[in-house]
């Protein structure tokens, strides 16, 4: 039987339509312009919860992400948006505090494009956004500490990719808004499989099905 999100998910009922990237005519499948990204003129925003130059997963893959995409689609913009922490959470993640102002780590970001990733064309085009994060040791994960939605204009709002979606929406600011209300189109990529890292804990069994829960 094939269910469709409403049925999964009782607050789409209704508007699973809206959410789901394909549709059907005449019995055969087809993509709604939403999720289409080879149109032209998309606002693209690409959101992660770490930055260069932090050399993990949710850095250097939305960074190359955003870059591609930016290079092999007519899109009119694509955003990378990437989190500020300060000097204390710095001395965590680099080591030591290594920048004192945001244009100091863009152009670390746009010269690491340039020279490592080989994309000259695009350092200079790709549009970054800042947002405040701060650095959680027991995750070891940054985690936003304002509102990202009101960093983005309402006229960008187009498509979205969430990179790390579970740790971007942790802490929910008190607002109706919400990421598949605000954008015609939205991925969400999951970079890590916490229920598997979990079993490998004493307790793991058990611990999984506590951490499924709170997530």
């Amino acid at each position: 039987q094939n269910l469709k999100l409403g049925d999964m998910i009782p607050s789409l009922q209704g508007q699973s339509a809206e959410y789901s990237p394909t549709s059907t005519k005449n019995g055969k499948e087809i993509y709604l312009n939403s999720s289409n990204l080879m149109l032209p003129d998309r606002q693209i925003w690409v959101v992660t919860t770490a930055a260069l130059p932090w050399r993990t997963g949710t850095s250097v893959n939305p960074t190359l992400r955003a870059a591609y995409l930016l290079r092999e689609t007519p899109a009119r913009k694509v955003t990378l948006m990437v989190p500020w922490i300060e000097a204390a959470d710095q001395q965590k993640v680099f080591g030591k505090v290594k920048f004192r102002e945001m244009k100091q780590q863009e152009y670390e970001i746009r010269r690491w494009l340039r020279t490592q990733a080989d994309m000259p064309d695009v350092a200079q085009k790709l549009n970054i956004v800042f947002y405040k994060g701060r650095y959680h040791p027991d995750y070891g994960s940054i985690f936003p500490v304002e509102d990202l939605l009101a960093l983005i204009p309402q006229k960008e709002s187009d498509v979205a990719i969430l990179e790390e979606p579970e740790h971007l929406n942790w802490f929910h600011p008190e607002t109706p808004e919400y990421w598949r209300k605000r954008f015609r189109h939205v991925i969400g990529i999951i970079h890590t499989n916490y229920l598997a890292y979990t079993q490998t804990y004493v307790g793991g069994y058990y611990k999984k099905y506590i951490l499924y829960m709170l997530n």
